[in-house]
């Protein structure tokens, strides 16, 4: 599988310090790639970020252990930030503050992909069919709409105070989806200081783009960070972009079998003078 990609990590045009941070690997076996933003509201929230991806980083060593299968290598980054969680929230009793980070992970093995996240950093998601946003956004405005208190067509899933993040509870719950790698897909990991001047709509446009072979993943970084800068860039603006092609042998002779398939049935509807369509 082909993966090229692309990040950044900003203070911006306004905060004194930058509470994010990025990691990015890309192996033969599996590859990982992470964002996370300290709490600014609350203490410490650089020394949160850094040890969350100080945890996360640890994964290239301990991914091996997955034997190729998604859920494992999910499970193993579960285990990862609970350490993480384990640790800030004991820092933070000692210490009597509030210390705390969002994490956003995207991990692949083998034609698999994973994507585990705690707190409103989100992950979105595109391949030649969809574009879609991947994550759960784990604050009271999301809470709201899932328990049919609030209008999801008029309330915004961003809305609120966090309801989950690393080092706040003594416990955390990550969010995890799964999903395959199949042609070229495309996927964004960003800060709430990404998103909140990209919707949704715009940022899968992007992605789309990026999937499609129209834009690279370094052009797409760029286009993203351009707009945050023309906005005012007020937070600190993290994005990790990743554009993938798997070139499995199997998902390929399933692309010429449909492809076989729909050129005999052209053909066959050409002969009785039928016309067909065609719906990709």
């Amino acid at each position: 599988m082909d993966i090229a990609y692309n990040t950044f990590c900003e203070r911006g045009s306004v905060r004194q310090t930058n509470q994010d941070r990025v990691t990015a690997y890309a192996g033969s076996d599996f590859s990982f790639f992470a964002v996370a933003d300290g709490m600014g509201g609350h203490s410490e929230g650089e020394y949160a970020s850094e040890t969350v991806i100080r945890h996360v980083e640890r994964l290239a060593d301990k991914l091996v252990n997955a034997h190729g299968d998604i859920q494992k290598a999910a499970d193993i980054v579960i285990s990862a930030i609970a350490a993480a969680n384990d640790e800030l929230f004991r820092y933070s009793a000692e210490k009597g503050i509030i210390c705390g980070s969002t994490v956003a992970v995207l991990v692949f093995v083998g034609s698999e992909f994973a994507v585990i996240n705690a707190g409103d950093s989100p992950v979105y998601y595109s391949d030649r069919h969809r574009a879609v946003h991947a994550s759960a956004e784990h604050r009271m405005g999301e809470m709201r709409i899932k328990s049919g208190l609030a209008d999801k067509m008029c309330d915004d899933i961003r809305a609120g105070r966090l309801t989950q993040a690393v080092g706040v509870a003594e416990k955390i719950f990550p969010y995890v989806r799964t999903g395959k790698l199949s042609g070229r897909q495309a996927f964004l990991l960003c800060s709430d200081g990404v998103s909140r001047y990209n919707s949704d709509r715009d940022i899968c446009r992007l992605l789309r783009a990026a999937s499609a072979g129209r834009i690279s993943a370094e052009n797409a970084a760029e286009y993203l960070r351009e707009r945050v800068y023309s906005a005012g860039a007020e937070d600190n603006l993290t994005a990790c972009i990743i554009v993938t092609e798997n070139t499995d042998s199997g998902a390929l002779a399933d692309d010429i079998l449909k492809a076989v398939y729909i050129a005999m049935a052209v053909t066959a509807a050409a002969a009785a003078g039928v016309m067909i369509y065609i719906l990709k």
